[in-house]
């Protein structure tokens, strides 16, 4: 299988970061929190972390499959409902003054974000590697897989969130991801060109499932996250046929959301020194958390390919943008 240069790009994503995660789990890394806000910066303003948040708009905006989808979807009036709770969600995120329920809530959009990054790669992996043409049953062992290692994440994650220490040591969680990604490995073997780009790809689980463990695994699934669905969104609007609208919608980005956006971003203010006047950063916080929530929201509404409505509409969009500059 020849794999286009966005598709080869999107593969080779975590290897950086994989080498910074052994340095830091062997020891020989130290992150103090200066280093984790400036790695957080790099993340969110390089690796476009923090823009890629109004790249789900854009695509509403510019492409009119994406439009029909997001019309479909909301005849169920769900905005209704949607809107309202993002919006008080956000406000509680950081104006709060009870610590339980600050927890919660900190939490609740802390899974969701998790969520929705898992949701991303598994969503690239099967249009990526759809061509090998998988057994069910192979499909169902990668699947079950995935869902082993998002329950691990999320047993570590409330772990951290609501009690006083890690239960589960590293060595044996990270064991337990590695189990996991083999049989996935195992399951998924082709011929040995398609198995190694499939291990490369599936390595960017690595990241994420160590968030609660590493401090670079953050960063790094901040990084590989942002960049990662800019380059999809970047292939997908260079075959739409709205150029005037992609390139007002970038313009609108540019000039009112991007100030925002850097605006209400913490690791930008650790960096500059400033870490003690973050609460000032709340005008432009909560707005940026309400936008998190509105992406995530969007992204689950045009990537949700069980729905055979979505599958039709928007997976040869997301085909042909993998596929481009063969």
């Amino acid at each position: 299988m020849k794999n286009s240069v966005l598709t080869r790009t999107i593969i080779l994503l975590p290897l950086p970061i994989l080498f910074l995660l052994f340095l830091e789990g062997m020891g020989h890394v130290r992150v103090s929190s200066q280093q984790e806000a400036i790695g957080y910066f790099v993340a969110n303003s390089i690796f476009l972390n923090s823009v890629h948040l109004v790249f789900s708009l854009i695509l509403a905006r510019s492409n009119p499959d994406f439009r029909i989808v997001l019309s479909h979807h909301f005849k169920n009036k769900w905005l209704l409902f949607v809107i309202p709770l993002f919006i008080v969600l956000s406000l509680l995120f950081h104006y709060n003054d009870a610590p339980s329920l600050q927890n919660v809530v900190q939490y609740l959009v802390g899974l969701f974000a998790l969520y929705h990054g898992w949701a991303q790669f598994r969503g690239l992996e099967k249009s990526i590697f759809q061509t090998y043409q998988w057994s069910q049953w192979t499909a169902n062992i990668t699947s079950s897989c995935d869902w082993f290692i998002f329950a691990a994440l999320v047993l570590t994650y409330t772990d951290v969130s609501f009690g006083q220490k890690m239960n589960i040591p590293l060595v044996i969680y990270f064991g337990m991801v590695m189990v996991a990604l083999v049989i996935k490995w195992v399951a998924a073997r082709t011929n040995r060109t398609e198995l190694f780009q499939y291990v490369l790809f599936s390595t960017r689980y690595i990241p994420l499932s160590l968030i609660p463990y590493l401090s670079y695994a953050g960063i790094g699934q901040a990084a590989i996250h942002g960049s990662e669905y800019s380059l999809v969104v970047f292939g997908i609007l260079k075959g739409t046929k709205t150029k005037l609208k992609t390139a007002s919608s970038f313009f609108l980005v540019a000039v009112v959301l991007f100030p925002l956006i850097i605006g209400g971003d913490r690791s930008l203010l650790g960096v500059l020194g400033y870490s003690n006047y973050i609460p000032q950063s709340y005008l432009a916080a909560v707005p940026l958390t309400f936008l998190a929530l509105v992406h995530y929201y969007l992204d689950g509404v045009f990537f949700k390919f069980k729905n055979p409505f979505v599958r039709e509409k928007i997976s040869p969009i997301l085909k042909l943008a993998l596929r481009s500059n063969q």
